[in-house]
């Protein structure tokens, strides 16, 4: 420190390092909405899935539990 002031290596620093602390924050929320979008797409996928097993089984006379 010069005169009670960071110097501005120092400053610039927790600059940089902040500014990359909010772009991984960023990062883990974007992650969070895709993994959201991506479960709700299977459960689609599943849902479906399971009519398709059900209308086959009934036309084959079967049982799907």
């Amino acid at each position: 420190m010069k005169n009670g002031n960071m110097s501005y290596t120092q400053t610039n620093s927790i600059q940089l390092f902040r500014e990359s602390l909010l772009e991984l924050l960023e990062g883990i929320e974007s992650f969070g909405s895709i993994a959201q979008d991506d479960a709700i797409r299977i459960k689609q996928m599943g849902e479906a899935f399971a009519k398709k097993d059900k209308s086959i089984s009934q036309k084959m006379n079967l049982e799907v539990r």
